[in-house]
């Protein structure tokens, strides 16, 4: 009995203590992040370079490539020819030719003036309608249109009309590698192209009554022609624009102020076209984070430069070059990059021909020729930074629903190995779901520069350990369930030792910025 009874007496305390609110408290380190960050992480591989050991930003940009498919085409031509008899009717012999035709026929190309062009690609779409209750054979010439040196010219035999209709015979033909003459029959015009089309009966055939009602028809429709080359006069005209071109490595910065040594902006104009041509810079500005602009002032700013044609041909072709420089002792370049600006607008005119067809038909375009237009900034990345301010912005979330499991308090604890040789004062900003600050949070520390440094790694490169927390105020934790995204703010210095004060300096070729990010929590659990 005595046994049984304390058996019933101990399940019934443990199902009263069951019961009861129990609490347990306990410490938890979450790692969020465990990164090396160096330049590359922040500009592309083709904008960062490396001179005497340290970083330079070289920024190469194509701003306009025309090739000669953008610079001379020509559009889909249908050559349509309908023969018929001048006389009421004719009672035709076998192998007798009653149709013998020479005719020019123009392309429309509005100003452009071709008097040569030799294919890449193209075709011939052919079709024939024969109106006649025989088969009659049609002999195609196209004089000037030559592969290797032999004419163009194909015979055909168009079946005989039915009750249905005429007789209808449709090729396709390759004109790949074909040279076109388009100076027309007399040899001095232009956009010309000459044809030769006889129709004849067939030998061993019967006569063939051919009336002035009967309309033979040829339409040639040439299709998908791309050039190789091109020979005549181009028309004159203006190419004008104003194109945008980045600096990524401006990326995220949204205040203060750097001071930049010398750097330098190139435009430079390839032309590989045999025309008469000048250009200039109408525009160069750049935009910030905040909006303010500054536009480039000085220099060739504005000065219109001839462009010489290109020496040579086909593989021996040789470009000419334009290089425009604006530099420190020419133009304000230093007022320009220190805007600290991203965004870049960069304003062009280039006219053809301005003084019209003064090369006699002579211009010429080739397979490899082109008018290109490209950008270069020089940035030597000896920075001095005052309170140069970074910002990016990354999802959070935590739950906080429930009143069993809570975080109570924590810490973001950032701990940094710093090989660049700036210092930077690190804040937390705390926003919900609509981008609104809800806390601020600065640094406990500051992450220190490299130059206060003494360790070397193995690439010999100074760095320095810095260890920063930020730590949740009351109000942070009651309202962790709202918070949606951090923006995190640097603010950088490149400070000097000896003086405190900002300093220029280089930035080693590998320097980066080690760093291991945790969440320190102290979680409360409630059990009933």
């Amino acid at each position: 009995m005595t046994k049984q009874l304390f058996i019933i007496v101990f399940a019934s305390l443990l199902i009263v203590s069951c019961r009861k609110e129990t609490t347990w408290d306990s410490q938890w380190v979450v790692p969020l992040v465990n990164d090396t960050l160096d330049l590359k992480n922040l500009v592309n591989d083709t904008t960062l370079e490396t001179s005497s050991g340290f970083y330079n930003v070289n920024l190469k940009r194509t701003l306009l490539d025309i090739k000669v498919s953008d610079f001379v085409s020509i559009p889909d031509t249908t050559i349509s020819q309908v023969f018929v008899l001048g006389i009421p009717q004719l009672d035709v012999p076998p192998a007798t030719t009653f149709v013998n035709s020479v005719k020019e026929h123009e392309l429309k190309l509005q100003d452009i003036q071709l008097k040569k062009i030799i294919l890449t690609e193209g075709e011939i779409q052919l079709q024939l309608k024969n109106p006649l209750e025989a088969e009659i054979k049609i002999d195609v010439e196209l004089p000037g249109v030559t592969l290797n040196g032999q004419t163009f010219t194909q015979s055909y035999f168009a079946p005989a009309a039915t009750s249905n209709g005429p007789g209808i015979l449709s090729e396709s033909l390759n004109l790949n590698g074909y040279s076109l003459d388009l100076t027309g029959i007399n040899g001095g015009e232009y956009n010309l192209l000459r044809s030769k089309v006889t129709v004849s009966t067939l030998p061993g055939t019967q006569n063939v009554l051919v009336t002035n009602q009967d309309q033979i028809i040829v339409d040639a429709k040439l299709t998908d022609l791309v050039l190789k080359y091109a020979r005549g006069y181009f028309g004159s005209r203006t190419i004008q624009d104003t194109t945008d071109f980045n600096l990524d490595f401006f990326q995220n910065i949204v205040g203060g102020s750097i001071d930049l040594p010398a750097s330098t902006i190139k435009v430079k104009i390839e032309n590989s076209i045999k025309f008469d041509a000048r250009a200039k810079v109408d525009l160069l500005e750049s935009e910030n984070y905040s909006g303010t602009s500054v536009s480039m002032i000085g220099g060739p700013m504005g000065n219109t430069f001839l462009l010489d044609p290109p020496m040579g041909s086909y593989n021996s072709l040789v470009p000419s070059y334009i290089e425009l420089l604006f530099n420190s002792a020419n133009s304000n370049i230093e007022t320009y990059f220190e805007n600290l600006g991203m965004y870049h607008k960069l304003g062009y005119t280039i006219s053809i021909n301005p003084w019209g067809n003064t090369s006699a038909g002579w211009n010429e375009i080739y397979e490899q020729s082109k008018l290109k237009l490209s950008v270069e900034a020089n940035l030597p990345l000896a920075i001095q930074m005052d309170q140069l301010t970074v910002r990016d912005t990354f999802d959070f979330s935590i739950d906080q629903s429930t009143d069993k499991t809570r975080i109570t308090s924590g810490t973001f604890s950032l701990s940094a190995n710093n090989a660049f040789p700036f210092g930077s004062q690190v804040k937390l900003y705390l926003l919900d779901e609509f981008g609104n600050l809800l806390h601020e949070i600065s640094g406990t520390n500051n992450i220190a520069s490299s130059v206060y440094g003494t360790a070397t790694d193995a690439q010999g490169i100074q760095y320095k350990n810095s260890m920063v927390e930020f730590p949740f105020s009351e109000e942070v934790v009651a309202n962790l369930g709202s918070i949606k995204f951090i923006a995190v703010q640097a603010e950088f210095n490149t400070p000097d030792p000896a003086t405190q004060l900002n300093q220029m300096v280089g930035i080693p070729a590998g320097a980066y910025l080690g760093f291991k990010l945790k969440a320190k929590f102290n979680l409360k659990a409630v059990v009933q």
